[in-house]
């Protein structure tokens, strides 16, 4: 197989309270965008507990945390940047540096391609860091501790920030913490990459736990998924100064679910007609369609994921097929999307250790 893209898979390398991880590290496959089969590249084994990727907007590099707390003796985990060879997929370290908060779980470049991002989940933290000529990173030039709980004693009893994700105008670094039932808006400083808490910010349902966010192709509407009320909500982005409005909010499972079930992943399909989420619990993917006008959901289905714990998933770029990795079954599944009703049907799975996270650019 030589056409196609690559595609990153970050894991869990070693046991934490949450986890159960044995993987080596990212992995490396190729991935055919005419047919949706993978072949195995490389592995890049120098890092651990890579549980988010990114990768650069125009250069080849890619950023990944190490969801740790004790990186270099310190109470934080760390942020890792690699140059990577697109023929042969192989992985060169260039730097790794303190995430300045525990645990980082996210990780992002802003659209120009200046900044990384990253949000620590366990302190509840968020920091950016410059990008230097060579790729690798500076140490950070920005780092903010949120403050504030929710309803729930057992999650939500200190900030627990899930995304860092910069916005289409390249303004605003938008924040889902789920400790506070809070999506976070942080005006960005393009000049020295500093982030200012903006007025923006939007309250959540109490005891919703927002976790990740997606933005709609025509920029106007984003949704949010809440992970421990299994929920999508829909936002509007409106006007030259970003006014966000939620207008629905719909559950991600079906009606006659009883079971428990938390919230993961979320994507647009890059028709914008669909959107789909990740159900871990319900082991599935639920997909939507969207208006277009208006942005509204409906929900349109759920599909399997034949395997446990099904912690992220990732749309090809041609939109003909979308992966589901199952953390707690290691593997990782992919199905055709059908490009007018967006139902999936199953194709055939790889074993991959404990994978958190898909990324295809």
């Amino acid at each position: 197989m030589e056409r196609g893209r690559l595609l990153y898979i970050g894991t869990y390398t070693k046991p934490e309270d949450h986890v159960r991880g044995h993987a080596e590290g990212i992995y490396v496959y190729r991935f055919d965008e005419q047919t949706g089969g993978i072949e195995y590249l490389s592995t890049a084994s120098d890092i651990v507990n890579p549980s988010y990727l990114t990768v650069h907007p125009f250069k080849p590099l890619l950023y990944a945390v190490s969801e740790i707390n004790d990186f270099q003796g310190g109470e934080t985990g760390a942020v890792v940047s690699y140059r990577v060879d697109q023929g042969s997929g192989r992985f060169t370290m260039l730097n790794a540096v303190k995430s300045r908060g525990t645990m980082p779980c996210h990780v992002s470049v802003d659209r120009e391609g200046r900044y990384v991002f990253t949000a620590n989940y366990i302190s509840g933290s968020i920091a950016s860091f410059r990008i230097q000529p060579d790729g690798s990173l500076s140490d950070a030039v920005c780092s903010v501790q949120r403050v504030g709980k929710s309803v729930n004693i057992e999650r939500q009893e200190g900030p627990h920030t899930h995304a860092v994700v910069p916005d289409p105008s390249n303004r605003y670094i938008l924040v889902p913490d789920l400790g506070t039932d809070e999506l976070a808006v942080y005006a960005l400083n393009r000049e020295d990459g500093s982030l200012v808490q903006d007025r923006r910010t939007l309250r959540t349902t109490p005891g919703s736990g927002p976790r990740h966010i997606a933005f709609h192709k025509c920029n106007r509407f984003l949704y949010l998924i809440n992970e421990l009320a299994s929920t999508i909500t829909a936002i509007t982005c409106s006007g030259e100064n970003f006014v966000l409005t939620p207008f629905r909010t719909v559950s991600a499972l079906p009606e006659d679910f009883t079971g428990s079930s938390a919230g993961a992943a979320v994507r647009v399909h890059p028709s914008g007609k669909f959107l789909y989420a990740s159900n871990r619990g319900h082991d599935s993917v639920s997909w939507f369609a969207i208006d277009g006008n208006t942005g509204e959901l409906t929900p349109a289905g759920w599909v399997s994921t034949r395997g446990r714990t099904p912690r992220d998933i990732a749309v090809s770029s041609g939109g003909r097929f979308l992966l589901a990795a199952n953390q707690d079954s290691d593997t990782v599944v992919t199905f055709r999307v059908d490009e007018h009703t967006g139902s999936l049907e199953f194709m055939g799975s790889a074993e991959i250790p404990s994978p958190v996270c898909l990324y295809l650019p």
